[in-house]
């Protein structure tokens, strides 16, 4: 029987000791996984994940997460912080977080055009 992405990861995290949201982390930063938000955050797997899985042995994907996990903790360069996924309001032209806007099944984005204090104050006047 196939295992899922999650056993496999639960699988390498007992192997290794380390905690499973940490080789989620891991094979990110590998490429193996991508994390996406919409419409419900979540784990991917990346057409790498298919190919390693596919040619890769157990033990050589377990040296890979290790030698990312030693990079992190002792890390050369870990780039640039996270940033918030950004929308310019059309009603106010101001560039604001997503998090800031209702969500619409409307757009494609999956956000009003306005922004939430724009429509309050619309709804409000």
């Amino acid at each position: 029987m196939e295992k899922s992405t999650e056993d496999k990861v639960r699988l390498i995290a007992n192997k290794i000791n380390l905690p499973v949201q940490r080789v989620y982390i891991l094979f990110s930063r590998i490429g193996l996984l991508s994390h996406v938000s919409k419409p419900t955050p979540h784990w991917e797997e990346t057409s790498l994940w298919f190919n390693c899985m596919e040619h890769a042995s157990l033990q050589a994907l377990i040296d890979k997460v290790k030698e990312e996990n030693y990079i992190l903790e002792d890390g050369p360069d870990l780039g640039a912080p996270p940033e918030h996924q950004m929308k310019v309001c059309s009603n106010c032209r101001k560039k604001k977080r997503w998090d800031l806007f209702f969500e619409s099944d409307k757009r494609e984005d999956g956000l009003t055009l306005w922004c939430k204090d724009c429509l309050a104050d619309l709804n409000n006047s």
